[in-house]
């Protein structure tokens, strides 16, 4: 084994974040809570649904992880040298929780008293050891849990621990047989299926500079096309012939393989495209803002253009503060929204973004928001089903943009990226263009084995407001472009940015027209008519509509209607996407008010609001 970082993934394209050191923010209180030095709160403090234990005593805190099978120590601190909390946190009044918010993170962590010690901690504390058994029953219990997602994946977890005890049970500790074990506990995760957020770390023990990262991820259809282009470009024995002078970095043929698919392969096409990008705009380049993590300019057709290429890295200050990072994140961003207040729409381009922080994609969603709205649910997995349930809400930026919008994702669009996909879905004005996302939405939770390697798992679920988890299959687009394209890159084509333009020319030519055929008491049926007056083919339709008066719909046909409270936005089915020149589809509902009165909306989507009429009663 080389003595450096080998990254072997099943993954194409592992995005890392990056981490930078923030501190100090404040947070306002709950009108339950209060409050209090942590250095009071003497006890014992278990989070659950994170495995985590908290011993705070008269002058020292320790951090124990923890599960059926374990309670290992991590870390102890003296007072006040503890860096997981601020010295103050909010507790309830009743003395039994105590509430604390990370900086980076979007909301705070519940800790609860517990009157004694868990089981596991009471019958004596986790020793570090290389055991294979002892490391197998801890690995095995953490995922089995804390993992939330077996049965999106169709795991028998309790069939992976019987298929691999027997061979646990024929390891010893030699640097051989550790090796070993590795190779079986990638295999359990390895069954996580596209979950990019599951994954092992090894560290040799007599040399922590060597370790090895495996995780679960992929990336798809888009994978699996950009493996077939990369081995039409490269033979085996190319491979094999470079490989021979890379001996100095790689002693492993399939790592070597992986690397040249991601840095070198992937590399130039993503330069490939960067390029025909660029061709689309007026000027023929982009601007960076954000540390060049934000590339932005204004493409012909008026459409403003925005590539948001990470959630995080934006500032190379490692020192600056959380208010000084969002306060230059406010400033790029401000700039950028101002610039484009003449543009008649638009794009978003996500699809090469791996993830970050999801604090950051959800700072940059509410430059696009109208209103305030809650956007997602997420609770951790436990046996009380609502462990840490919280509602994540969004406020309009000062200054925001809402006129038509539009989102490109592909499977690359990962974790953070998908949060931010999952914010902006909500908005009846954006419309969804790519791939699915790619599937992983959970934060990503950190244990420790005994032996010293860490673990990671997605314990966390994430749900739209309709309470749909995308975990797995990704948030899926309202219009289909495939990333990255052949037949269009070899035109020197984005297929994304065609599509939108179509899209755009087709909103130009559609009228549509709401009618309320019937009324009674605060209830109404109404039909929406959207009529292709241009001369192409739609494919696909969004109608959005903003009501002057509060309503609820609560029956519709002929579309998909998601929304609440004044706005609603409905989409076409499988059937009905079409829409010949001169054609048309209808759809109606039936809606209810609290005031008696009518609602009438005002149109937006695909409807051209100068060809467009509403008819109330």
């Amino acid at each position: 084994m080389k003595n450096f970082t080998i990254l072997i993934a099943v993954c194409l394209l592992c995005s890392v974040a990056n981490v930078f050191a923030i501190n100090g923010k404040k947070h306002s209180l709950r009108n339950n809570q209060v409050q209090e030095d942590l250095r009071n709160l003497k006890g014992f403090w278990q989070q659950d649904g994170y495995g985590s234990l908290l011993v705070v005593g008269d002058s020292t805190i320790k951090e124990y992880e923890t599960s059926s099978k374990h309670c290992l120590l991590t870390n102890e601190y003296d007072f006040p040298d503890f860096p997981l909390f601020p010295t103050t946190v909010k507790v309830n009044r009743e003395r039994s929780q105590f509430y604390s918010r990370p900086d980076l993170t979007i909301h705070s962590y519940a800790y609860n008293l517990i009157a004694d010690l868990p089981d596991a901690c009471r019958y004596g504390i986790t020793k570090k050891t290389r055991d294979p058994l002892a490391n197998f029953e801890v690995f095995w219990a953490i995922f089995n849990e804390n993992y939330a997602y077996f049965k999106e994946r169709n795991v028998d977890w309790l069939g992976a621990y019987d298929e691999n005890l027997w061979r646990v049970e024929q390891l010893g500790e030699t640097k051989e047989d550790q090796l070993a074990l590795f190779e079986i506990f990638s295999s359990m995760i390895m069954q996580l299926d596209r979950d990019g957020h599951a994954g092992i770390e090894y560290i040799d023990s007599d040399d922590p500079s060597t370790t090895i990262v495996r995780d679960a991820a992929s990336y798809r259809e888009f994978g699996e096309r950009l493996r077939s282009e990369f081995s039409k470009s490269y033979s085996e024995n190319e491979l094999r012939a470079l490989f021979e002078s890379y001996s100095d970095y790689f002693d492993d043929f399939g790592a070597f393989k992986e690397y040249m698919l991601i840095n070198v392969f992937f590399a130039n096409l993503s330069r490939k495209d960067a390029e025909i990008v660029k061709s689309y705009m007026t000027q023929k380049s982009l601007q960076e803002a954000a540390n060049g993590q934000i590339n932005w300019g204004v493409m012909e057709g008026n459409i403003g253009y925005i590539q948001i290429l990470s959630m995080g890295g934006f500032s190379t200050d490692r020192e600056a503060s959380v208010e000084e990072f969002l306060a230059s994140l406010e400033i790029e961003m401000s700039h950028i929204v101002n610039e484009f207040r003449d543009t008649d729409s638009v794009i978003l381009d996500v699809r090469l973004n791996g993830g970050g922080l999801d604090l950051i994609g959800l700072e940059i969603a509410k430059y696009f928001y109208d209103r305030p709205r809650t956007v997602f649910r997420k609770k951790a997995r436990s046996e009380d089903r609502d462990a840490n349930k919280v509602n994540i809400r969004i406020k309009p930026a000062p200054i925001s943009y809402i006129k038509p919008i539009y989102l490109l994702t592909s499977s690359v669009t990962a974790s953070a990226a998908e949060i931010f996909t999952l914010a902006m879905k909500e908005l009846p004005y954006v419309r969804l263009v790519g791939e699915p996302t790619n599937g992983i939405f959970s934060d990503v939770l950190v244990k420790t084995l005994p032996n010293g390697w860490t673990v990671d798992v997605s314990n966390e679920i994430y749900a739209d407001h309709q309470g749909i988890s995308y975990e797995y299959v990704g948030v899926v687009p309202d219009e289909t472009a495939l990333m990255f394209d052949k037949a269009y890159r070899g035109a020197g084509k984005d297929s994304a940015l065609e599509r939108v333009s179509q899209l755009v020319g087709q909103a130009d030519g559609v009228s549509c027209e709401y009618r309320v055929n019937h009324t009674w008491p605060n209830h109404f049926l109404a039909k929406v008519r959207v009529i292709n007056v241009s001369s192409e083919p739609i494919f696909g339709w969004s109608v959005g509509m903003q009501f002057n008066e509060d309503a609820e719909i609560n029956l519709f046909w002929n579309a998909n209607i998601n929304g609440d409270a004044s706005e609603f936005s409905a989409k076409n089915k499988p059937w009905n996407s079409q829409i010949k020149p001169g054609g048309s589809v209808t759809f109606g509902l039936i809606g209810s008010t609290l005031n008696g009165e009518t609602p009438s909306p005002y149109l937006t989507g695909i409807c051209n609001p100068d060809l467009s009429k509403v008819v109330v009663k």
